[in-house]
This record gives structure tokens, C-alpha cells and sequence, in this order.
């Protein structure tokens, strides 16, 4: 499994990124050789290899990466695809040329995949050192046996394969060290004795605007060490041929760069080509609302105090205490204010009041399973608002854990109004939580495009605050 592997295709249109300050890029072909050896798994332990002779896959392909100051992009030799990192814009752009669409997405979402994975794998190399787990290899195997590894769990080979180290604890000092020794032109990079990566500096001159930028390639798109990256990096040379090494359950992989050419080119990313439209799944819920959203922007009704009373005074004059109570609840997943004398004012109405409102009857499990079915039971002829039961339902349905039904719910609620805010937000916490990190962010964007100061999104601004600060090389 690979952090993000973006299978890309050369186009003449451009591929390039937009510098800081020079309207220009350095663009540098390299000839890729991926060489993967694949082990069958033993019977009935998926981690386990069988002692036979691995399988060898070979793939080769010539790539071109664009080297700028805010940036790269790849595009890879016959495939109609490109991608664009811009990370001023922390975002990714992929452009399918075929369909003349295009995918928009944020860094943030890469790097909270890989975060989330490489916990899973410490955890659960954690979990198989233990002698008392049922899974514990007991004593590691030789490197010539290499029949039961559980080397892709060890914390070395986790980090490589996603190219990530998490923040130092205290428990945690001391860790396998990495030598760095020099054989002629060749950097040789060892862990354990064992060489994981080798380099050979190219020797074209390598602009130090653009060191970052490949700093950044490294980090998203090859399987090594970031303390080797580091030092690949510090040598402030292009790589002429780059080697590197990965371990996954079943299989283990060399990959080598080897670079042709370089040349500086002045054609740069200018954004979305004109023609290129987003790219829609018709069988995605989300890609559905997403492009309901951007046909409607332009047309975005005002979230007001003002029109959220005069909504509240023709509910109440037509007797309905629920209409006016669900147009409260838009108003504040729209804006975030509650707007309490509004609230007050819809209690202080005679009548039957609606309960649904009241956090106290979710305090439980049962209070939530019970508040969802009398939700359910509510009769909506009659509710200009009833698309607001399904926000509501779709929350009650997150606190108990059902998050399908509760996506589906949201869903519902966005697709009546694709303008509130904070269920696009309990939609991507809910993706978040099935470790579905694109989606969820490109909720967390679609709630930003709304309301970019929105209260709703005071937690993933924070969450992103964090990424930014423990990992500030990928960004």
C-alpha cells in the first residue's frame, strides 16, 4: 500500500505550477523502474508468507516532474491524467484529460491518511510484539528466513512506506540510527545494516528555490525514511539516479529514478484549463451534492436574522411551532448563531413545542434511539422545513454510531439545501471516522466555500493547525 500513487499522462497542454515569483518551472524526465517481489500468504495467516520463491513484477514507465517554488506536478508518459501539488493553495489537482474533468482536493486529506495508517501499523506492530497476543511471531526470524515477518510492522518500515514520522514522545528517544556514507559519486543510506536507499547526484545545477518542492516530492509520492529524505535533500543536488526500497505484508519493492533530462520551462499552471469541468460520479451521494452546490453558489440565498424572523413569523401564524423550530435550526447550521431571543421567542409560543430540540433526551443511548423514532413518526405534509428532520436524524443516527444511515440522512438534507454548513461538517466527521479522508475534506471544503469563518469549522481548522505544526515539511 502506497501513500498516494497517481498514475499520470503526458499532455502537451502544460503541467507546471505556479511559482512564488518566477513565472517558471524546472522539468526533469526521469526513466521509473518499480520492481515488486510478491510472496503468496501462508494458510490462514494473511501476514505470513509462504517459503517459496516470490513472484517479480516489473514496471517501467518514463515520468516528468515539474519543479517550482510553490510546487510540483507530475505527468507520466501515455496516460491521460496529470497532477498538480500547489501548496500555498494546500490542495491537489488532478486533471483527466480524456474527459476534460478534474478532481480538486486538499493536502490535508493525504496527510491524515497516511497519519491515520501508519498509527494503525505501530499500533498493531505494538500489539504483535506483545508475547500474550495471540499473533506474536515470538522470535524474529532470520532475514535469510524471512518466512513469518512481521518486518512491515516494525516502525522503521511503517515510516518508510508512508514516508512519515509521527512527533517524538519522551518513550521514544531512542531509536535504529541511519548511516549516510559515501562510496565515490553513490550516497549510500543504511538502516540496520541494510540499504534502503541509494543516490546519485546529478550533476546539472539545482536552483535552491526549488529544493523545498522536491522535498515535497519526496514526502508524497516515494516510499523513504523522512530522516533519509532529510539528508537527500541537505546534499542541495537534483537526483541523477534515486534508489529506494519498501516492505509491505507480502511483498517488498525497489523503485529507481534515473534521470535523462532537464530543461527550464516558462509555461506554467494557471489553474483549471477552460473547458474542464469537475469530475462527477453519478453513483456518489457526494459528487451529486458537490455539483449541486456549484450550480447554485452564484444564487445563494442570505442567512439572516432578518429573513430567519419573518420565516419564524409566517410558521407561527400558520400554527406551526415545529416549521418555525426547524427554521431556527437551518438558520444556525447555516450561519453558527443561535440566535436566542428567536429561540426564546418560538418557546414562549403557545402550543404543542416539539422536544427534538432539547439535548437532554440524547444524554443516552436510548434517549437518541427513542428521539429518532418519534423524529421518524413525524407526519411533514404541511413543513416547508421537513428536510431539516433529516439533518436532525442524521445526527441522532452519528451519536449512535450508524453512520451509512446517518450519511444518508445528511445527504438527503443537503440535497433539499446544499448550503448547510454544519452538516457538510457532520458529514465529513462522519467520513473521518471510517478513515474515508478525501471525502472528508471535501466536505470540510464545500462548508469552507459557504463560510470560510464559520464557527462550524473551528475544530478542522484546529486539526489542520496540528498537521501543519507536527509535520512542516509537507506543506
Amino acid at each position: 500500500m502506497s501513500p498516494r500513487i497517481v498514475a499520470i499522462g503526458f499532455s502537451a497542454l502544460f503541467i507546471a505550477l505556479v511559482p512564488c515569483r518566477a513565472e517558471e518551472e524546472l522539468r526533469c524526465v526521469y526513466s521509473v523502474t518499480e520492481q515488486t517481489d510478491v510472496w503468496p500468504p501462508a494458510e490462514n495467516q494473511p501476514f505470513v508468507r509462504k517459503n517459496v520463491e516470490p513472484r517479480r513484477e516489473t514496471h517501467s514507465y518514463t515520468m516528468t516532474l515539474g519543479l517550482s517554488s510553490d510546487g510540483f506536478s507530475l505527468v507520466e508518459e501515455q496516460n491521460p491524467e496529470s497532477v498538480v501539488y500547489v501548496f500555498r493553495a494546500r490542495r491537489i489537482y488532478t486533471l483527466h484529460h480524456d474527459s476534460k474533468t478534474y478532481e480538486d482536493d486538499s493536502l490535508f486529506a493525504d496527510l491524515a491518511f497516511r497519519v491515520h495508517e501508519l498509527t494503525q501499523r505501530l499500533a498493531l506492530g505494538a500489539g504483535l510484539r506483545d508475547p500474550n497476543h495471540p499473533e506474536a511471531p515470538g522470535a524474529p526470524p532470520s532475514k535469510e528466513q524471512g518466512v513469518r515477518s512481521h518486518r512491515f510492522l516494525e516502525r522503521f518500515s511503517s515510516e518508510t512506506l508512508f514516508s512519515l514520522r509521527l512527533p517524538i514522545g519522551p518513550q521514544e528517544a531512542a531509536r535504529s540510527a541511519i548511516e549516510a556514507k559515501q562510496n565515490g559519486s553513490t550516497w549510500e543510506f543504511a538502516h540496520d545494516g541494510d540499504v534502503v536507499a541509494q543516490l546519485i547526484p546529478a550533476a546539472q545545477t539545482f536552483p535552491t528555490a526549488y529544493r523545498r518542492s522536491l522535498m515535497h516530492f519526496l514526502a508524497y509520492t516515494c516510499q523513504i525514511h523522512p530522516e533519509i529524505r532529510n539528508r537527500i535533500v541537505a546534499l542541495g543536488a537534483l537526483p541523477g539516479t534515486l534508489s529506494f526500497k519498501s516492505v509491505e505484508a507480502l511483498s517488498e519493492r525497489t523503485t529507481t529514478y534515473k534521470l535523462n533530462t532537464t530543461n527550464v520551462s516558462q509555461d506554467v499552471w494557471k489553474g483549471i484549463p477552460p473547458g474542464y469541468s469537475r469530475q462527477v460520479d453519478r453513483l456518489r451521494p457526494l459528487d451529486r451534492i458537490l455539483q449541486r452546490l456549484d450550480a447554485r453558489r452564484a444564487a445563494m440565498p442570505p442567512a439572516t436574522r432578518e429573513t430567519l424572523n419573518a420565516f419564524v413569523d409566517e410558521a407561527l401564524a400558520r400554527g406551526s411551532i415545529l416549521d418555525a423550530s426547524l427554521a431556527w435550526l437551518e438558520h444556525h447550521a447555516r450561519t453558527g448563531d443561535c440566535a436566542d431571543e428567536v429561540q426564546t421567542r418560538i418557546k414562549n409560543t403557545r402550543g404543542e413545542q416539539p422536544q427534538l430540540l432539547d439535548p437532554a433526551r440524547t444524554a443516552t443511548q436510548e434517549g437518541t434511539e427513542r428521539a429518532l423514532k418519534e423524529l421518524d413518526a413525524i407526519d411533514r405534509s404541511g413543513l416547508k422545513k421537513g428536510y431539516m428532520l433529516d439533518a436532525l436524524g442524521g445526527t441522532f443516527l452519528s451519536m449512535l454510531g450508524r453512520l451509512p444511515e446517518a450519511d444518508e440522512r445528511f445527504g438527503k438534507a443537503l440535497e433539499a439545501n446544499p448550503f448547510l454548513v454544519n452538516v457538510y461538517v457532520q458529514l465529513g466527521d462522519n467520513f473521518y471516522r471510517s478513515f474515508e479522508m478525501v471525502p472528508a475534506w471535501r466536505c470540510y471544503d464545500a462548508a469552507r466555500v459557504i463560510d470560510p469563518r464559520s464557527p462550524h469549522l473551528d475544530a478542522v481548522r484546529i486539526l489542520e493547525a496540528r498537521f501543519e505544526q507536527d509535520f512542516p515539511e509537507n506543506f
